[in-house]
């Protein structure tokens, strides 16, 4: 009876062992490739900063890049196109053209985190707006803000329609 016990104890540590072996070797980031824009963290891409999707290929800003159509409201209804474009020094940030449609020359630049962005406190010389952010989705953005002219202010949104 003690030999079959022995044999079953050692059968059982060579069986662990071998168990454990193997848990060791099977690499849960072997077949994930995240290319340059991430790493591999137990099967699942971490994008670096500014790039999203599932192996970490695509910009974060590329969603709001293009022409718009904009319907905006704020003390009125007036339409405008808008241009969004990739901030040529910064890749977590996009640059709107003709920014709340206060000119062709005025541009805002925006920090983008996942389908939302933020636009720092700024003026166009005659207009200054603040509290300014903006969401995705599907191809509409969306800005909320509050203009100021220096004797009245306004909340409005702006309707940006991909082109």
């Amino acid at each position: 009876m003690k030999k079959i016990t022995k044999i079953f104890a050692i059968a059982a540590i060579l069986f662990s062992g071998l168990t454990m072996f193997n848990a060791c070797n099977d690499d849960p980031c072997k077949d994930v490739n995240c290319g340059t824009n991430g790493t591999c963290d137990n099967g699942t891409c971490l994008c670096n900063t500014g790039y999203e999707g599932s192996a970490c290929e695509t910009l974060a800003t590329a969603k709001f890049i293009g022409n718009h159509n904009v319907s905006d409201t704020c003390s009125n209804t007036i339409t405008y196109t808008s241009s969004i474009s990739q901030n040529s020094t910064d890749i977590t940030k996009i640059n709107i053209e003709n920014f709340l449609g206060l000119g062709t020359g005025v541009i805002a630049s925006a920090d983008v985190s996942g389908s939302t962005f933020t636009v720092p406190n700024g003026n166009s010389g005659v207009f200054s707006w603040m509290s300014v952010s903006g969401s995705i989705n599907g191809t509409t953005t969306t800005i909320n803000y509050t203009l100021n002219d220096g004797a009245a202010s306004c909340t409005g949104v702006a309707t940006y329609t991909r082109i």
